[in-house]
């Protein structure tokens, strides 16, 4: 067998494994039923197995990492009659114990009744997009991860907020009776391993607790979902997200306010809530930043019919959350950004 495949075929069920060692198997590449597997607990892995004759888990990292610094051309899997696993490249050796198929925790959701959603680029740009806002709270199960809201037969709705910073992007699709007006939260290691995926995702399947993505190359990622019955209402959230926008216009206008926010960040250095005075006057943008290390100003032109407005807002999260955002508005309540009439960001102002 041939070491690189190998370790080529390993490393995409890689993220699936546990980097932590409370549970071992959780640690483990499963082998078993011509599949290997890798779960930490909330997003499983499955793929064609590369070694068939090999059933029970091993640690995956272990193994990895053997076969990674290696530069044998091939190598030699077997198991021993002892129920280890040994591995044999050039003169080296490695010998794994095997952990029982019937140890390992995950089992795969029956789908034959799961809801297929029409993928299309927008749903997977509208992770994406989610990911720039998305919240890592355990605690407050809506601040981890993607929310998705099945709004009504012909629309979902993803969301995300960390608390200082929000998204909504709406996205027309089929959607079953049984699930209009239910809300599911997705957790964020799946949103990333989607979004990061190199192969096309060409199924995108949802039950009441699993979303599974197969992937054109034959990979299967798995997630449970969160259940909070607490998620909340986030339109709530964006109902007075509607303003007279600022149009950033074309490509430079964007890059010129990013490079304001830039220095503006300058002078805020090891600050735990930066802070910026933003605003808005006779087609003029000011920025003005001050510190105990300096002052920081900035003077923009804008396209487009906008009240005069002074806020306070953060310079570092308005930068995380320009990317592929074109009109910009300043309120009371927040800074608003629009892609589209379909994709809103909400960015968090402080008391002047």
């Amino acid at each position: 067998m041939q070491r690189s495949a190998l370790v080529t075929t390993l490393k995409q069920a890689e993220p699936g494994l546990s980097t932590k060692d409370l549970i071992p198997v959780l640690a483990c590449f499963c082998f078993g039923d011509g599949v290997v597997i890798a779960y930490d607990d909330v997003v499983a892995i499955r793929m064609k197995s590369p070694i068939p004759q090999v059933e029970g888990g091993v640690r995956g990292h272990i193994l990895l990492d053997f076969l990674q610094t290696s530069r044998a051309d091939a190598v030699e899997i077997t198991t021993t009659t002892q129920g280890s696993l040994e591995v044999k490249a050039a003169s080296a050796k490695l010998e794994l114990a095997l952990t029982p198929k019937e140890d390992f925790v995950f089992e795969a959701p029956d789908t034959s009744t799961a809801t297929e959603l029409v993928l299309s680029d927008t749903i997977l740009s509208a992770i994406s997009q989610c990911l720039a806002t998305m919240g890592m709270d355990p605690a407050h199960p809506s601040r981890l991860g993607v929310t998705l809201h099945f709004a009504d037969e012909r629309c979902i709705v993803f969301y995300s907020s960390n608390n200082y910073t929000a998204t909504r992007v709406a996205c027309v699709t089929d959607v079953p009776e049984t699930f209009v007006g239910t809300q599911l939260i997705i957790p964020p290691r799946f949103c990333e391993l989607l979004s990061a995926s190199k192969s096309a995702p060409t199924r995108f399947q949802v039950t009441p607790d699993w979303i599974v993505v197969t992937f054109a190359n034959g990979v299967e990622l798995f997630s449970r979902t969160i259940a909070d019955p607490d998620v909340p209402t986030f339109e709530k959230i964006f109902e007075d997200a509607d303003a007279a926008f600022i149009a950033m216009g074309g490509q430079e206008s964007p890059k010129l306010l990013e490079r304001a926010l830039e220095r503006a960040l300058v002078v805020l250095p090891g600050s735990i809530e930066k802070r910026t005075t933003f605003s808005v006057e006779k087609g003029l943008l000011r920025l003005m930043t001050t510190s105990s290390v300096g002052k920081a100003g900035d003077l923009l032109k804008f396209i487009g019919e906008h009240k005069p407005v002074r806020v306070v807002s953060s310079p570092d999260l308005l930068k995380n959350c320009l990317a592929g955002m074109t009109r910009i508005a300043f309120t009371e309540k927040c800074v608003i950004l629009k892609a589209d009439e379909t994709t809103t960001r909400l960015i968090r102002v402080f008391e002047a």
